[in-house]
């Protein structure tokens, strides 16, 4: 009964995001529109910028049918052009963390992160484990994950990490393009009102 309670207050606070996947209503091809993405090992893309759409046109005379919007972060699972089936499902994210990714791949480096300036150990509820959230601070500094070249050790790509962000990676780690480096929680507040609110 508890892990139905549990479910059911997920499910609940879940709902104040879009449902956190693009079904597709109608079969067609794909085609992407101003998104930069990162192949991903599996064969999907990952979405690395705000603002791109993916659209679903008739194979036959090529006419737009439908458009979602893509946030941040999503991983699409069908190529530029490819074709989608009725009702299947071809692009998901998390609903409750805004990422911040790796364009590029090489070695991961601090800037400005600082353990009880910039940064605190704090253990992630959802996961259990520790994780470094950038905190609020007066010097002038400013949080960064670097990404370095791994043979030569230039920087290729600079993250700024806004505060409340959870930073996932260790320095020194090589990740691969497409890596989740942190995260930035969405409003959580909404989410507690609700179940607070639900009856028992």
């Amino acid at each position: 009964q508890l892990t139905m309670r549990t479910f059911h207050i997920g499910g609940t606070a879940s709902s104040v995001f879009k449902q956190p996947e693009i079904k597709a209503k109608v079969g067609g091809v794909v085609k992407y529109d101003g998104l930069r993405i990162v192949d991903l090992d599996d064969g999907s893309h990952i979405v690395l910028n705000k603002n791109g759409r993916v659209s679903i046109h008739d194979p036959e005379n090529n006419a737009q049918i439908d458009d979602y919007d893509v946030p941040i972060g999503a991983v699409i699972s069908v190529a530029d052009g490819e074709k989608v089936k009725k009702g299947q499902t071809f692009v998901q994210w998390d609903p409750y963390n805004v990422p911040i990714l790796s364009e590029r791949a090489g070695v991961v480096k601090f800037h400005d992160i600082i353990e009880g300036v910039t940064m605190k150990q704090e253990v992630d509820e959802a996961t259990g484990q520790e994780a470094m959230v950038v905190i609020d601070h007066k010097e002038d500094l400013h949080p960064q994950v670097m990404v370095l070249e791994s043979k030569n050790g230039e920087v290729i790509a600079n993250y700024p990490i806004p505060s409340g962000a959870h930073i996932v990676v260790q320095e020194g780690a090589k990740i691969p393009a497409g890596a989740l480096m942190a995260k930035t929680p969405r409003k959580t507040s909404k989410t507690k009102d609700i179940t607070g609110g639900l009856p028992r």
